[in-house]
């Protein structure tokens, strides 16, 4: 009889897990690329920036300068943090953009998850291929998260990489993903609690097998214990040496990590805010719920493995995360899930095999079913919700590329016009993007007044303070489009359903 011990060996897997493993990447490879195709456009606002980027980075590689915020600091001292991710996406931009992104994130979705099916089989836990699917679908909030073209996409494939490099004690591959991990996006520090609570579980391990022996821990043991941390610490190390843009992007990372708090400043319900309690059951109710089973199961089983205490601890590290910020939603379900699938599997091994029938697959068929009918159509719809603006960018951004010069700037109330402004016309500049904080100091004020409709005739100081010939603008900002309507130096040249461009006059 074929077993998953194989796969702490040398020997190949199993005809089974290969079969399973195969047919599960082609599933979730053609489930989310027919859903990428049918909604036809990226999920998200920040994609665009990111799927531009891998063609900037084909074209260009490690940029020092970046002419396209031509009033941030990054202008002239620009650092790629998602360097490594755009460039894996590189190679699909040769043809359309948009498509490439599709086949990109399907892709990586199909890796994702076969990398979890991996990670329970290794296990042996019960209904493997049904849990990942179940997996999948347990939150509509990481299922919008991960359908994004972000960087957070590839760190999720590293971080459970990591984590099934932990379980099975891989140390060479764990110091090339930790090495490599420094240049995907700045959550890479998550690969050190992590490290640390699985060596934290093997300590406690070690104590409970010292204990009935009545014998003390040796200074071998505790080095042993402690290695892989070690080796994830000294790993990210010298990939941050060797990172494209050291050593500035050292000091890039501690202003971004500094800045969370202004951030918020400027962004009440943003990225690094909690959610409400009841949303955060509804954007995760099936992983939730999974945890709290998986928790129970553990608690009452007589033992629990090594590696189901890991990974409890790690997704209560998790769950704290998603509790403090809610940006971390792009994580958490992941860990959690993986949690309760050790602990089932802990708690079915005490007890005849039929219980697996008739307890784990009834919970998860009716799991899978919730997902299917709630989650997912609760994902559509939040990737639905208010996407017919791109179509608006897009018109806005062509007409801005065949008449305004190559190169001259193009004002924009919200920072947050850049990405797709940046995606559709690459052509013209622009004032500010990605994050609020990054427009020049000196500027963020009348920025800020100018935004607002706070400046009578505002022609003239935008041409005069950021130097742009054009304004984009969409109809939201009503006070802007009043003040700019009476200006005799703003003339309307282009509108929209959605948005208007003026041209600015000296």
């Amino acid at each position: 009889m074929e077993n998953t011990k194989t796969l702490q060996g040398e020997t190949t897997f199993p005809k089974k897990i290969i079969f399973r493993l195969s047919t599960l990447f082609l599933l979730t490879f053609f489930t989310f690329l027919y859903i990428h195709h049918q909604l036809g456009f990226l999920i998200g606002i920040d994609s665009y920036y990111h799927s531009k980027m891998g063609w900037i980075v084909k074209s260009y590689l490690a940029l020092t300068d970046f002419p396209w915020l031509a009033h941030t600091p990054l202008k002239e001292n620009f650092i790629n943090h998602h360097f490594l991710f755009h460039l894996l996406f590189a190679p699909f931009t040769s043809g359309d953009l948009l498509i490439g992104s599709f086949y990109f994130i399907a892709l990586s979705l199909a890796i994702l998850f076969s990398l979890f099916y991996l990670c329970l089989e290794n296990k042996s836990v019960p209904f493997a291929f049904i849990f990942t699917i179940v997996t999948i679908f347990s939150s509509s909030g990481y299922l919008y998260r991960l359908n994004m073209m972000r960087a957070q996409l590839w760190m999720n494939i590293f971080l459970l990489a990591i984590i099934f490099c932990l379980l099975q004690r891989k140390l060479k591959i764990l110091a090339l993903l930790s090495f490599l991990s420094v240049s995907v996006v700045q959550s890479f520090v998550l690969i050190y609690p992590i490290s640390f609570l699985y060596c934290l579980s093997s300590l406690i391990e070690k104590y409970r097998e010292n204990s009935s022996e009545k014998e003390e821990i040796a200074a071998t043991s505790w080095k042993q214990i402690f290695t892989p941390f070690g080796v994830v610490v000294l790993a990210s190390m010298f990939g941050m040496f060797f990172h494209p843009y050291f050593p500035e992007v050292i000091s890039f990372y501690w202003e971004h990590f500094a800045q969370v708090k202004k951030y918020d400043a400027l962004n009440p319900g943003g990225e690094y805010t909690p959610f409400a309690s009841w949303v955060l059951w509804e954007v995760a109710n099936i992983a939730w719920l999974f945890f709290g089973i998986g928790t129970f199961l553990a608690v009452i089983s007589s033992r629990i493995s090594s590696k189901t205490i890991f990974l409890f601890l790690n997704a209560c590290f998790f769950a704290f995360l998603v509790v403090k910020a809610r940006r971390f939603i792009e994580y958490t379900p992941l860990m959690l899930m993986l949690f309760s699938a050790y602990s089932w599997s802990d708690f079915l091994a005490l007890y005849p095999a039929q219980l697996k029938k008739y307890i784990l697959l009834p919970t998860l068929l009716l799991s899978l079913f919730f997902g299917l009918t709630i989650n997912l159509p609760d994902f559509l719809g939040q990737a639905r919700y208010d996407q017919k603006e791109i179509y608006s960018y897009e018109k806005a951004a062509h007409w801005l590329s065949q008449n305004a010069p190559p190169k001259s700037i193009v004002f924009h109330p919200d920072w947050d016009d850049f990405p797709r402004l940046f995606f559709y016309n690459h052509s013209n500049y622009y004032i500010t993007g990605l994050n609020p904080l990054w427009i020049s100091k000196e500027k963020r004020q009348i920025y800020q007044l100018l935004r607002e409709g706070k400046i009578m005739n505002p022609g003239q100081t935008i041409e005069k303070v950021f130097q742009a010939s054009y304004a984009f603008v969409d109809r939201d900002h009503k006070a802007f489009i009043e003040k700019a309507q009476t200006d005799p130096q703003m003339n309307c040249v282009y509108r929209d359903e959605v948005s208007l461009i003026y041209a600015i006059t000296p």
